[in-house]
């Protein structure tokens, strides 16, 4: 493996795969908030693993501290 990679649900990866493969993959889920008058909608960016459903974007930004 060239720059090996453990991601929070354990799947090991390289470095070049990820970020290739994340570039094609990365989109939006809105979310509402509810509690006050109006509704407060945010947008997150979700990047999933390959092999599972967890999304692993706050870890790949992250990454330059590890």
């Amino acid at each position: 493996m060239t720059l090996p990679l453990t991601i929070p649900c354990a799947h090991n990866f390289c470095m070049p795969f990820l970020e290739d493969a994340f570039i094609r993959q990365t989109f939006v889920r809105e979310k509402t908030c509810y509690g006050s008058r109006q509704p407060l909608r945010m947008q997150k960016n979700v990047i999933k693993c390959p092999s599972c459903p967890t999304d692993i974007s706050h870890f790949l930004q992250n990454l330059q501290g590890c």
